[in-house]
């Protein structure tokens, strides 16, 4: 499913200013510090029991992670599980899709479109598609390393980058330019040789 182009934007443009609010030192950053850093709270499957364990790997929907919010407080706590026994790559990317979730306002029962949202959102905040191209990142090889991105995200982010790249004859997404000012601010925008 595609999302339409304002929806692309406006995913963008939240994405960068989280980062941008973050501050991180650089790529990749530890998206557990992260979401704390945004008040939530985090918890890896290991730290649970086994009992609880084996109940969320055995069930579809909470086997790589979820979050849940408890409106007990006089505001909004907001929690999320990973699976940790997978590659790094794999559960920041299930953090990073659950904290979109979260910042795009879904529910705790999201619809198909508000799951490629989060998609969307994850791949982002992981590894910004802009900063890849100004980087010159073609490999999946140097996406994986750079961004800790499983090999699977790296595959599909270098696919992804090719088809930008031709497309947009290297010009840059109007929503990508303060983005790429900030990160050439932080040095970040070497070109990779």
């Amino acid at each position: 499913m595609k999302l339409s182009k304002n929806k692309y934007d406006e995913i963008d443009r939240k994405v960068y200013q989280l980062l941008m609010d973050f501050n991180p030192t650089g790529f990749p950053f530890d998206v557990v510090l992260l979401a704390e850093w945004m008040g939530f709270k985090t918890y890896s499957f290991s730290s649970l029991s086994e009992q609880k364990r084996d109940y969320l790997l055995s069930d579809e929907k909470t086997s790589t992670g979820f979050h849940i919010c408890d409106r007990r407080m006089d505001k909004p706590v907001f929690w999320i599980f990973y699976n940790d026994d997978v590659e790094k790559g794999r559960w920041y990317y299930t953090i990073g899709h659950e904290i979109g979730h979260i910042v795009l306002g879904h529910g705790s029962n999201p619809t198909l479109e508000q799951e490629v949202e989060a998609e969307y959102f994850a791949k982002q905040l992981m590894a910004p598609r802009c900063l890849v191209v100004a980087k010159n990142m073609k490999s999946p090889k140097e996406i994986h390393s750079h961004f800790c991105l499983s090999w699977e995200a790296a595959n599909y982010l270098s696919e992804s980058v090719e088809r930008i790249v031709e497309k947009n004859a290297g010009n840059r997404y109007e929503n990508d330019t303060e983005f790429l000012s900030w990160c050439e601010g932080k040095g970040w925008l070497e070109k990779q040789e």
